[in-house]
């Protein structure tokens, strides 16, 4: 057989080569897929945008044209953002004035005032990441006129004018991409080269006006399938164990963070509320992982907690966005784009190395507040009274057990500790070390009674609750707390005195979750301190009374009034979430029962019996 010639040879090496450099190209295709992840601009942010770029004037008006002399301007005020019909429709007031100047004299032509609304289309600019507005349509919506020339010949003119300018407007999304970015390197497994590139390939590739605002689509390119996680062991190495606990402390940190910087961004009651039934809820959903059993917990619980929070948090952030400066807006922006990207990427699955790590989560906090210098990942037990301050409940309780409140950095600018309440300490040292034997058992209760009805009546009288429902509320303070522990605050075990604690970590009488209620209230006082416990929560019931059940008309329900202690107690036994279980078709045989139990018990204090806990006792 011939042999072929070296320059054949070669010419077949080439062609090989090139085949196999072809075919390798089309596997890498093929193993890679296009995602779309969302940013949305609202109308809010739409609005701080023309503003910041066309009403520029003072008080928010753009002197759009003016001849220098008084004879001839037009000017734009009051601007307003809607979407409808694919379009983003502006609406302004405007003045305008037509005439021409005599000498030192300005004849005028035509004074019109009136109001205006234009239509724009919004498109990307070819090639970067801004978005551009164009206006398509424009039309007068009222008009006064003191003239006699036609209002076409003057609406003519101001769209020579309007248009042009507003046809300037347009969206930097730089930073936001290099926010997201920048998150993403943190949180996926930027080790992996495949996700690496992956990052870089993310670019705006679709707007679209939508009800309430703009839904731009990035193009991002991921592998089709990426590594299976493996499954948690049955049992945490201590090494597992130590990084489980800096992933939840962090993450509560976190949370914590967020919802006290935006809590303090509104002056809104409501919205507060929000923010803070987003924190308790982050914190319930916490409580879950950490009872849960070693085989069901990983190592990892904060991107589950993340996306639960998330979709509670997302809706109350956008409600803000409209009272927020354009430059605490574009924060906000950046923060919900790089939110929204990590929870579309974790719907991928498990595959994509979705990994919310506490750098992931110290790089999102300094996005939102990029001036603040605490650490965003912080946590520690201490009582913090902002915390307190903005959520309405007032300043720090006094540990009767350490004797007078200690005077710290919020000393003469939030008040000292709250002394309303007014317990005897003669009362409470004598409790704080009491587990009663039988022959002790009615002087137990009674001191205890006393303690709740002071406890109760003291937080009733600072609150705001309608002097109608005193009663009410007292009695469902003595309820829970026999619902809860039949009114001990300790046991004895092995002769030695010890708070009662729950499988979940409940302390005291009043059976409060120190990680719940973490920075409202001290660990320590809740588990030394009867008083300091039942003070704790009294005010936690007075919370979700005001808050939840009277908010939300519980009591306009059938069964009237004493709906707003079940509700109260609902949500206390189970967080915000659970206000309604109590008439809920759904609710479990579980909390259902512990419903009725409740019932029954509030009903029997009701009825005047106050000291029937004693039944805990002698059953």
């Amino acid at each position: 057989m011939t042999r072929p010639s070296p320059i054949c040879r070669s010419a077949s090496r080439v062609v090989l080569a090139v085949s196999a450099m072809a075919a390798f190209a089309a596997a890498a295709a093929a193993e890679m897929r296009d995602i779309t992840l969302p940013i949305r601009p609202d109308a809010a942010y739409m609005r701080q945008a023309i503003v910041s770029q066309v009403f520029t004037g003072e008080n928010e008006t753009a002197p759009v044209w003016n001849d220098g002399n008084g004879c001839n301007f037009l000017v734009l005020s009051n601007p307003r953002v809607r979407t409808s019909d694919g379009l983003v429709r502006l609406l302004s007031f405007a003045e305008a004035r037509v005439g021409t100047r005599l000498g030192s004299r300005c004849i005028v032509i035509t004074d019109w005032s009136g109001t205006i609304e234009t239509a724009q289309t919004v498109e990307l600019e070819p090639g970067g990441n801004a978005l551009r507005f164009n206006v398509v349509d424009s039309e007068i919506r009222e008009e006064t006129t003191h003239s006699g020339v036609s209002m076409g010949v003057v609406w003519d003119w101001i769209k020579t004018y309007v248009h042009p300018r507003l046809g300037e407007v347009r969206i930097d999304l730089a930073p936001a991409l290099e926010d997201l970015k920048g998150v993403l390197r943190l949180v996926l497994q930027a080790n992996d080269r495949g996700m690496s590139a992956s990052i870089e390939t993310i670019t705006p590739r679709s707007v679209e006006v939508v009800d309430g605002g703009l839904l731009v689509g990035l193009g991002m390119q991921v592998p089709r399938a990426g590594k299976q996680p493996a499954p948690p062991a049955e049992s945490l190495t201590p090494a597992e164990l130590a990084r489980f606990e800096a992933a939840w402390k962090g993450w509560d940190g976190f949370v914590t963070f967020v919802v006290k910087h935006f809590a303090a961004s509104t002056a809104a009651p409501g919205l507060r509320q929000e923010l803070l039934e987003v924190l308790i809820e982050a914190r319930y959903d916490l409580i879950g992982i950490l009872t849960a059993e070693p085989g069901h917990r990983g190592v990892d619980p904060v991107r589950v907690l993340f996306m639960d929070t998330w979709n509670r948090l997302a809706p109350v952030l956008r409600e803000m966005s409209p009272d927020m400066p354009r430059e605490r807006a574009l924060n906000l922006l950046s923060f919900i784009t790089a939110a929204d990207a990590l929870q579309a990427l974790d719907d991928l699955g498990p595959g994509f190395g979705v990994d919310i790590s506490l750098d992931g989560l110290r790089r999102m906090a300094r996005i939102l507040a990029p001036d603040a210098r605490e650490d965003p990942l912080q946590y520690d037990e201490q009582v913090d009274p902002e915390l307190r301050e903005l959520f309405d409940f007032g300043p720090p309780l006094r540990r009767r057990d350490l004797g007078p409140a200690p005077q710290s950095w919020w000393h003469g600018i939030i008040p000292d500790a709250r002394a309303a309440i007014a317990v005897d300490d003669a009362l409470v040292e004598r409790l704080n070390s009491w587990v009663p034997p039988r022959a002790e058992l009615e002087p137990y209760l009674e001191s205890v009674h006393r303690l709740l009805d002071e406890t109760s009546r003291g937080v009733a009288t600072d609150s705001e609750l309608d002097s109608d429902l005193h009663e009410m509320y007292r009695a469902l303070v003595l309820a829970t707390a026999w619902q809860e522990t039949c009114w001990r605050q300790f046991k004895q075990v092995d002769g030695q005195i010890t708070p009662i604690r729950s499988a979940a970590g409940a302390v005291g009488m009043m059976q409060i979750m120190p990680n719940v209620w973490r920075g409202f209230y001290e660990s320590g006082g809740l588990t030394s301190d009867i008083a300091y416990n039942a003070a704790a929560g009294s005010e936690i019931l007075m919370h979700y009374l005001l808050n939840y059940a009277i908010r939300h008309g519980e009591d306009k329900q059938s069964g009237g009034p004493d709906n707003l202690a079940r509700a109260t107690y609902a949500a206390y036994n189970g967080g915000p979430g659970h206000l309604r279980r109590y008439r809920a078709a759904d609710t479990g045989d579980a909390l259902r029962k512990i419903d009725l139990a409740f019932e029954e018990k509030y009903q029997t204090i009701r009825n005047g019996d106050e000291l029937a806990v004693r039944a805990c006792y002698t059953s």
